[in-house]
Order: structure tokens, then sequence, then C-alpha cells
């Protein structure tokens, strides 16, 4: 447990997935089919043949894993952080406030453990808000909400904090499915995987798509997948722009 706490010190945006999965060893909670390297996924094909492989995509990437795996942990921190006031005094109050909001995330996540900050969580949590932020007036623009309480103020903040981290998270987490299957999977292998999809999916999707080969997508292989990840809507929608 110390070096998770350790290495957790030192991780970026993006070793968060990898986080996960150390803590999730860490705790003896690791799934037998968890996330893997590519030279995992490639000693999972020869040991279960392609037919599980890509049933494990599937199940990895559909909208239903993502929710539990990736956002319900972030929506679930966001609803049960207590407030003590909706606005801060001082630029000082605000630093301090959205570092314990990014930690209390952080911790249900099961990436930080016990109570204890340091100043990577604090960057992070700058960082955060000024990704969240970035379109809407930046940091400043974050921080006068806190300050004024015009839109809500840090209840508002938090939010914006929360979409933004929720879109990484899901990207992240499809991104590192995507990567470790792309490259091992022949286009045999991406036809099936599709098809498998279409077949999972039955009458939920319009009989035309239905009705179009699997092989037509085939060149558009990640694009249907992250697609699929997302909803069914989004899905159809994109294999009829197709």
């Amino acid at each position: 447990m110390d070096d998770c706490l350790g290495l957790s010190q030192i991780a970026t945006v993006s070793d968060h997935a990898d986080l996960r999965m150390l803590y999730q060893v860490a705790f003896g909670e690791a799934k037998a089919e968890g996330h893997r390297s590519v030279a995992g996924e490639s000693e999972f094909l020869k040991q279960h043949g392609p037919d599980k492989l890509l049933q494990h995509i599937i199940q990895e990437i559909s909208p239903e894993a993502v929710a539990r795996e990736v956002l319900l942990p972030i929506d679930t921190a966001r609803a049960s952080y207590i407030l003590d006031a909706v606005t801060v005094e001082n630029y000082s109050e605000f630093i301090d406030v959205i570092s314990s909001f990014h930690a209390h995330i952080l911790r249900h996540q099961g990436r930080l453990a016990g109570t204890a900050r340091d100043e990577s969580i604090t960057k992070d949590a700058l960082n955060l808000v000024k990704r969240s932020f970035k379109d809407d007036g930046g940091e400043k623009a974050a921080y006068d909400e806190a300050m004024t309480g015009t839109k809500g103020g840090l209840r508002y903040v938090f939010d914006m904090m929360v979409k933004r981290y929720r879109i990484e998270e899901r990207e992240t987490h499809i991104e590192m499915v995507l990567d470790t299957a792309i490259d091992i999977l022949d286009p045999s292998a991406r036809t099936r995987l599709i098809a498998s999809i279409m077949d999972h999916l039955g009458s939920a999707l319009p009989r035309d798509i239905r009705s179009i080969p699997p092989g037509k997508f085939v060149k558009n292989y990640e694009l249907i997948l992250r697609a699929y990840a997302e909803s069914i809507d989004e899905l159809t929608r994109t294999m009829k722009l197709l």
C-alpha cells in the first residue's frame, strides 16, 4: 500500500487508468480478465481464442460497463461531498476547497488513501479547474464564481469539474481498451467484433442498419467502438453516416 501511495503522487492524468488497476490489485479486487497490456491481450488471445477476446472487449467498452466502472464512482463522490458554504472568502480558501473536492473524488476511485493531501493533489485540482473552464473564462471565472455565487458558487464549480473529469476518465478507459486490442486484431477479427456488437444489440438497432454487412464498417473499426461505448443512439447515428 505504501508503494501505491508513493506511485500515485507522481502520476499524471494519462496514468489514471493504470492507477485504478494498481489499487485494485493492491486491495485484491482486480478482475481475472481486467485491463491488460498489448502483450497481455496477445497471451489472452492465445489461451482463449479470438471470440473470448472479442467478448472481453465488448464488455469492457459497453455503455453499462463504462457507467459502472468509470462514471459511477465519480458521480457518487460528487453526491456525497458536503459543503460548509457555497462561496469562499479568498483565493487561498478556493484552492483548499477544490483540492479537498478533488481528493474526495480520488478516494472514491480508490486512488487515494487516508486524509492526507500533498502539492500534487492541489496542482491536479487546479489544472482540472482550468480545463473545466477553458471555454468559459478559465481559472479566473471559476474563482469569481466561487466568490460571488452567481450561478451557485462552489456547487457550479464542482459540477463543471465533474463534467470535465467524467469526459476525460471515460476517454482514458476507452483508449486503454482499444489500444490493447487494435494492433492484435486482424481484419477478420475486427469484422467479427462488429458483427458481435450488432448481434448483441439485435432489434435495438434499426432494421436498415441490421441489414448492412459488418464488413462495411471494418475500416471505421475504432469509430464504431467509440460510438458503441457511448450509447446505442450514438452507434446508430455513426453507422448511418458511414
